[in-house]
């Protein structure tokens, strides 16, 4: 994925990292969704188009790596991740699953 045209098409100021968390967060979910291992050329756009639909949504995709922590307590290691940008990431990610459905595989568990 061309990291300098999703930043284009963003339309906005974005940054690189925030680039780059946006394409591995559309990429992961398709991953994920459609239970193939690689990105088929056809799903490039739609994979560009998610990760510009996720730069545009706000809370979605920080570079700031601490944003999604809730909570930190040392004793016994204890790191808690707040959920208001994964939810961001998912609703804008299903409003994909109807193109996505053509793409998915079977998987036998």
């Amino acid at each position: 994925m061309n990291i300098r045209s999703l930043m284009r098409i963003a339309g906005q100021d974005c940054t690189q990292a925030e680039a780059l968390k946006a394409a591995a967060a559309a990429e992961s979910y398709i991953f994920a969704y459609c239970g193939i291992r690689e990105l088929p050329c056809a799903l490039e756009r739609i994979a560009l188009s998610m990760a510009a639909a996720l730069l545009r949504q706000p809370g979605a995709v920080s570079a700031d790596e601490s944003a999604g922590v809730k909570s930190v307590k040392v004793g016994d290691t204890q790191v808690e991740f707040g959920s208001a940008g994964a939810d961001a990431v998912m609703a804008v990610c299903r409003g994909y699953n109807e193109i996505l459905n053509r793409y998915r595989r079977i998987r036998w568990s």
